[in-house]
């Protein structure tokens, strides 16, 4: 059903555009600076799902989501680059024209899909997605370094997974 929803509302002027938060809103504020993720933490498992609202706080750098000031969101713009460039298997931080292309609320899911598959959802905050989608190439090209390295993606995975 889920997939039909995300089929139907693919559009902000027609239908609507739905985001989905993964696992939750609280993966925003779920960050570190320049860092994809610390290793097994890009993951939360499927059986600590109603432990991440704590998680979250946990690993939030004591900050309130509505103080959070321009720097804040453009740092955070780029973590959600770097994690989404890990979920789709890229080494590298990948660039604007790809996130155009392949990057869409149907495509994540899936990617999403995928992982839970191996009893782990990939954290992953909506709200950069649409102020991606909202504001483009301008906005990416202020938050954005396009040279960076990732940490080995398929490492933190198979580490996760054997934990």
């Amino acid at each position: 059903m889920l997939e039909q929803m995300l089929q139907s509302f693919d559009n902000e002027t027609e239908n609507g555009k739905l985001y989905i938060s993964y696992p939750m809103v609280e993966a925003l504020r779920d960050f570190e600076e320049g860092n994809c993720g610390k290793e097994g933490q890009c993951f939360i498992p499927i059986t600590e799902i109603g432990k991440y609202k704590s998680l979250s706080a946990e690993r939030s750098f004591n900050l309130h989501i509505r103080d959070y000031d321009i720097t804040v969101w453009k740092r955070l713009m780029e973590v959600f680059v770097m994690r989404l460039s890990c979920l789709m298997g890229s080494d590298r931080t990948i660039a604007y024209a790809q996130y155009a292309d392949e990057a869409s609320p149907l495509s994540i899911y899936r990617m999403e899909e995928n992982e839970i598959q191996g009893q782990a959802v990939f954290v992953l905050s909506a709200f950069p997605e649409f102020l991606l989608d909202y504001f483009g190439v301008k906005l990416w090209r202020t938050c954005v370094r396009h040279t960076v390295e990732l940490p080995k993606c398929s490492d933190r995975k198979s580490h996760f997974r054997r934990a």
